[in-house]
């Protein structure tokens, strides 16, 4: 129960954080992806189910509040396939070491960033690739990973004090 409680107010503090703050936090016109950072360290941390979970509601934050044309479901469908494949990730999880993780972190944006152009760009006729990939993908990709390196390191030691009380109170 701490855990979704602690999910779901760092879901809504990165979100205020990656949209209120976006001009602070941007270089140039690029802004990194904050929210996948959480759902791919939430979901590496723990599993599956919560990997799921946590892109179910972010990415749902999203829609609602930035939707494109009034789809909702898109952006929390591809946060959900992301949280859910490195939740299977969560068994292969080697503690403090950060570069597998920041991998990690580096796929799963670009896969979030190819497949909403796939939704939102190439069904529409707009097949401009090479420039998505040159202007919007590669330089947010490389932005997030960076900044990963220091929010994953935040991210995994919330996730190691939950585990410590939820063990602490389970016991006794």
């Amino acid at each position: 129960m701490l855990r979704r409680f602690v999910g779901i107010i760092l879901a809504l503090l990165i979100f205020l954080i990656q949209t209120c703050f976006a001009s602070v936090i941007s270089i140039g016109d690029i802004t990194p992806n904050l929210l996948i950072i959480l759902v791919f360290a939430w979901g590496f941390l723990n599993g599956r189910k919560n990997g799921l979970l946590m892109g179910f509601f972010c990415g749902l934050l999203v829609d609602v509040f930035y939707g494109p044309d009034g789809i909702i479901g898109m952006t929390a469908l591809i946060y959900m396939f992301v949280g859910f494949f490195n939740g299977m990730l969560h068994e292969i999880f080697y503690g403090d070491d950060i570069k597998f993780p920041i991998v990690l972190v580096f796929v799963s944006d670009f896969t979030y960033n190819f497949i909403y152009y796939v939704f939102l760009f190439l069904l529409r006729n707009k097949l401009d690739i090479l420039f998505y990939l040159q202007r919007i993908i590669v330089p947010e990709v490389i932005y997030t990973t960076i900044v990963s390196i220091f929010l994953y390191k935040i991210l995994f030691e919330i996730c190691r004090k939950i585990d410590i009380f939820e063990k602490k109170h389970s016991e006794a």
